[in-house]
């Protein structure tokens, strides 16, 4: 089983590697973390400098891997193209596995899993990427939501698209200069949760000045959503 896992883990990574959003640096092929620190700690450099309104909101998905129904996860991998044999792989690997709930000290009688990604495990992380994938393309291509410019990069001269959101893995932070952009990023939210059972808890997820200034209007308008700043 092992042999089929680590397989079929390297087929969908070589498929998926110029497919998954550039925003996601979660088990991605030459994707570093460190990346993303250093745009943000430059975010915070030039919002410092110009003493901008613009926030970081840390999301929080409720059990992200566990909340993954197959159905969907089978529709997303048929949209990127994904063979037919490893698809059939991964919807087997996990559905096909059976669970025994321990309560009160005494095992249930077996249970099919019907959704839920195992934590650990290389095939839940990439599953769980292009489960992602649609939320981090609807942000990033939405005109709604400006995000952070970057300044040109000093040795190309070319300049970098504007930063809206950067994830690895299920943790996502949204960079947002307004209240407007708020609620788009709220109806992308929605959209997304309808049409793959994921949960954003509202009362885990934060928000950043990237100034550091205190932002009054922010925390007025977050609180009422039940977010903290």
């Amino acid at each position: 089983m092992i042999n089929i896992d680590a397989e079929t883990f390297t087929r969908l990574l070589t498929h998926l590697s110029d497919k998954i959003s550039i925003q996601q640096m979660g088990f991605m092929p030459k994707q570093f973390i460190a990346e993303q620190g250093l745009q943000f700690q430059c975010m915070q450099t030039i919002a410092t400098r110009s003493k901008l309104p613009s926030i970081a909101l840390l999301l929080d998905q409720e059990k992200a891997y566990d909340r993954i129904h197959f159905s969907y996860l089978e529709a997303l991998m048929k949209a990127f193209n994904i063979p037919s044999p490893p698809i059939s792989v991964v919807l087997n690997f996990f559905s096909l596995t059976m669970i025994q709930p321990n309560v009160n000290g005494f095992l249930s009688t077996p249970l099919p899993q019907i959704r839920g990604l195992r934590q650990g495990d290389p095939l839940s992380h990439l599953s769980f990427n292009i489960a992602f994938d649609p939320f981090l393309r609807a942000v990033n291509s939405d005109t709604r939501i400006q995000g952070f410019s970057l300044p040109p990069d000093p040795l190309t001269g070319s300049t970098p698209s504007p930063v809206k959101i950067l994830a690895y893995a299920d943790d996502a932070l949204a960079i947002l200069n307004d209240a407007s952009e708020f609620s788009a990023l709220e109806e992308l939210l929605q959209r997304y949760m309808a049409a793959s059972k994921d949960l954003f808890n509202y009362n885990k997820t934060q928000a950043l000045s990237l100034s550091g200034l205190n932002q009054p209007h922010w925390t007025q308008f977050l609180a009422s959503k039940g977010i903290s700043a």
